[in-house]
């Protein structure tokens, strides 16, 4: 019983350190910001294309802007279904990486 403890806490602290005490790996964390489109209602509304392009053109603050989303759909074959996660990104998000933080 005494293993079984200790390795649930070595998994949930291995889970937590590479989730949330771990920072980012953004040179500039500080400058991260989310930006979301609203409806007319208020509700979080997509984001297109070439609305992203023209944000981008038009800013004068933000050094770079980049799209990403996630949902789930289901893949349907005749004798079967499965609920797959798709991702999208645009603009190259791995770019603002920028150099590692502290030298790493």
């Amino acid at each position: 019983m005494l293993a079984l403890g200790i390795g649930a806490n070595a998994a949930m602290f291995t889970v937590l350190e590479g989730t949330l005490f771990r920072p980012l790996p953004y040179s500039r964390v500080t400058e991260l910001i989310k930006l979301n489109t609203t409806n007319s209602r208020g509700m979080r509304a997509w984001s297109y294309v070439p609305d992203l392009l023209a944000w981008q053109e038009r800013s004068h603050t933000l050094s770079q802007i980049a799209y990403y989303d996630s949902g789930e759909a289901y893949l349907r074959s005749r004798n079967a279904e499965q609920k797959v996660t798709s991702v999208s990104a645009i603009c190259a998000p791995m770019q603002m990486r920028g150099p590692p933080p502290n030298g790493r």
